[in-house]
């Protein structure tokens, strides 16, 4: 059987690419998954939804798994970010950074939410934070895959960084707490995910959903049980956010983060954990609320 992508021309192939992001991408369809969304909601969640911007980039390589998934993953971030707050003891944040903020999955969730505060929105994508900055307002910052070499304007009340640390190394989380640390506000609050026991559960039995080789999985799994910490990079070519941005030098993977190392990791950065939730975003996600060490 020929594959749909072997009967079209090479010279046509960008042309069919474009139209069908196009059309997979029209308002109509996100506007409808909201919606959809929205009525089976009530109270305050509802009108979250509802106000929820459902204008998406062509380019948004976030919704594999259909729109209302999208919009539902917004939506779950925005209880653990509310939790993390309230065990801070935080309102209404002034500042919020986004990072990686991609095309906006959360960020039309915080400007919805918050839509006093100022956001910033960072990634290495420059497509997803000029999409950030014309739909949402958000301030643009070029990231690195060098996260130590990352210069933030000024300090947030907020952070959320969603499915960053779960796809570098251990030096990089190390650097990635770091720069929260020194890019939080007295009274801000870091919200971070992390792949957990889960994700170790399925990494064991080498789950085809993770990408990776037998021999990469059982590599991080036997690091995790070891230190706590695992880590393997994608087979070569396998990261499109890196293709992406040009940086095709820089490494992603999949990592495993135990709760003993993180709170390690976080001390040596001077954060202390304030919420922890296991397996709670999008059931697959372990969330941390960090603050700085007073």
């Amino acid at each position: 059987m020929v594959a749909v992508k072997d009967a079209v021309p090479k010279a046509v192939r960008p042309y069919v690419r474009s139209a069908y992001r196009w059309g997979r991408s029209h308002p109509a369809l996100t506007r409808a998954a909201k919606a959809q969304l929205a009525r089976q909601l009530t109270g305050q969640e509802r009108h979250l939804v509802e106000a929820v911007d459902p204008v998406v980039s062509v380019n948004d390589s976030m919704a594999g798994g259909g729109w209302r998934h999208y919009f539902e993953v917004g939506l779950d971030a925005m209880r653990w970010i509310e939790a993390a707050m309230a065990a801070a003891s935080i309102d209404a944040p002034e500042r919020v950074l986004d990072l990686p903020c991609g095309w906006g999955r959360i960020m039309r969730f915080l400007a919805a939410r918050y839509p006093g505060a100022e956001l910033v929105g960072c990634d290495i994508v420059d497509d997803g934070i000029a999409f950030c900055a014309q739909q949402f307002g958000a301030t643009p910052v070029r990231s690195s895959p060098a996260i130590g070499d990352v210069e933030l304007p000024g300090q947030f009340d907020l952070i959320w960084c969603g499915s960053l640390a779960t796809h570098i190394d251990a030096g990089s989380v190390e650097a990635l707490l770091s720069l929260f640390a020194r890019s939080l506000s007295p009274r801000g609050v870091a919200v971070v995910t992390v792949h957990g026991r889960f994700v170790e559960a399925r990494l064991a039995v080498n789950d085809p959903f993770y990408e990776l080789d037998p021999e990469a999985a059982a590599k991080i799994v036997r690091e995790y049980r070891d230190g706590g910490f695992g880590y393997a990079d994608y087979p070569s070519g396998e990261s499109y956010e890196t293709e992406t941005a040009g940086h095709t030098d820089a490494h992603y993977g999949v990592s495993l983060t135990s709760r003993e190392w993180m709170a390690g990791a976080a001390a040596r950065a001077g954060l202390s954990e304030v919420y922890y939730g296991e397996r709670v975003w999008d059931h697959h996600h372990d969330v941390y609320g960090l603050r700085r060490q007073s």
